[in-house]
């Protein structure tokens, strides 16, 4: 079986010297690739859904309190 990058890093590597052309603060460059290489991580993934999810939740409760 042929071994593949994860999708993510296969982006990263195509749109690194774009995005620094693009981005003329270097610190804020390296900022967005610490951001994106946090991402790579799966643990790290799961962890941002599992959050994103909860305060979905919670928003939906707040939105059904309102609605009483």
């Amino acid at each position: 079986m042929v071994d593949k990058k994860p999708y993510i890093e296969t982006i990263i590597e195509i749109s690194r010297s774009y995005l620094k052309k693009t981005f003329s603060n270097k610190e804020r460059l390296v900022e967005f690739l610490q951001t994106v290489d946090f991402l790579k991580n799966k643990t790290n993934r799961k962890e941002i859904i599992d959050k994103l999810q909860i305060i979905k939740k919670l928003n939906y409760q707040s939105e059904m309190m309102v609605l009483y």
